[in-house]
């Protein structure tokens, strides 16, 4: 049995803050831990631990997951990582940026890599100021991470949750070198009807 622990709030209106973990019997997982600045909608800074600015899925609250597992594409994608991210919107909020600078060791770990890993995800919201608009909740959205791997093993392929592998590596595969990820994707809803599809591929 887990048991989820979050702490977050807000300070002075510009200031926020979440720590986010998990416990299991006598172990305990840290997932966010991050505090963030906001100067106003251009602008604000993140640092800590928390999701790189990625799939659009995996950066999603799973309140909003369609099915009980998440897509094989986040199998591509890191997901927390140390590191800290410039964000903001323009434009009267209807082009927003992120942009990261990670450890690419992961989640809770030491920082074994030599060369950062860098993310970027540019989102368009072309129809958000016009209420009216059946669009006005889409988002159009494409990403660009980029880094380097020392001589590490790949992770093997599983469902998300429940835990079943499907493609294992054979232990003499290595990832050496700089790696790619490139993608993007558009989400839109409306009441009970959405839609929303993405893609990932990567390169190493």
């Amino acid at each position: 049995k887990e048991t989820l622990i979050v702490m977050k709030g807000k300070l002075f209106k510009q200031f926020k803050y979440e720590f986010e973990g998990t416990l299991s019997g006598t172990s305990s997982t840290m997932n966010n831990s991050f505090v963030e600045y906001e100067r106003n909608e251009h602008w604000g800074i993140k640092f800590g631990q928390f999701k790189e600015p990625i799939l659009w899925e995996e950066t999603t609250s799973t309140l909003w997951r369609d099915f009980p597992e998440k897509s094989i594409a986040t199998k591509l994608a890191p997901s927390r990582d140390i590191g800290v991210q410039i964000q903001g919107k323009f434009f009267k909020k209807v082009l927003g940026y992120e942009l990261g600078y990670f450890n690419g060791s992961g989640k809770n770990a030491a920082d074994g890599n030599d060369d950062k890993d860098y993310a970027a995800r540019l989102t368009l919201f072309p129809f958000v100021n016009d209420k009216e608009s059946v669009l006005n909740k889409l988002q159009v959205f494409g990403f660009g991470p980029r880094g380097t791997r020392d001589n590490t093993t790949p992770a093997n392929f599983s469902t998300t949750d429940t835990g079943l592998t499907f493609l294992t590596f054979n232990g003499s595969v290595r990832e050496i070198g700089d790696f790619n990820r490139d993608g993007g994707g558009a989400v839109w809803a409306k009441g009970p009807l959405s839609f929303k599809g993405e893609f990932i591929s990567q390169r190493v």
